[in-house]
């Protein structure tokens, strides 16, 4: 498959989960609100235990707060892009994956594909922002680079296990 035509792929899933978003506003906008009281309070949480003199052994507020960006980097690439795959058995058991395989792209990766949340990781991309210019860290960018490849492919093993216990659902049914 070509360069372009994945990229044209995303590109209408995107603007199919922003017509989305645009016709549940209520939803759209207690997500952001959720997400944006989330941000301040685990902020002022690390703040409020770093002033009170509380100490972790080694650690200062700037390295708790990288360490708590980069957890919600984790946990945005994982319940934003891979966590679908734990819900891949219903094709199975349901018997959408024989209706799925007649179309030209692989059955695992559509499903993956149409159940990202785009604006959930969008979301988290500028949480970790927030959280990570907050703490005034000077960070290094291949370290960062690293960091983020390490993730990533953590998410990665992780889907791969989920999809390995769904495929269960071949011999057992609903697992």
């Amino acid at each position: 498959m070509s360069f372009k035509r994945t990229y044209n792929i995303f590109k209408e899933l995107f603007k199919f989960r922003f017509r989305i978003m645009k016709t549940f506003k209520l939803d759209s906008i207690l997500s952001i609100a959720s997400n944006i009281i989330s941000l301040v309070g685990s902020i002022l949480f690390w703040l409020l235990i770093s002033e009170s003199g509380f100490e972790l052994a080694g650690w200062s507020y700037r390295d708790v707060l990288v360490f708590v960006a980069l957890s919600e980097m984790f946990y945005g690439f994982e319940q934003n892009v891979f966590a679908s795959a734990s819900e891949f058995w219903r094709v199975i058991y349901t018997g959408g994956l024989d209706v799925q395989m007649v179309r030209p792209f692989d059955v695992r990766v559509r499903f993956i594909l149409m159940n990202i949340d785009y604006v959930g990781l969008l979301l988290s991309f500028v949480k970790v922002g927030v959280i990570i210019m907050v703490s005034g860290a000077r960070l290094v960018f291949s370290k960062m680079l690293l960091a983020i490849l390490v993730i990533f492919v953590a998410c990665y093993v992780l889907m791969l296990i989920r999809l390995m216990v769904s495929y269960l659902a071949f011999k057992y049914g609903k697992t």
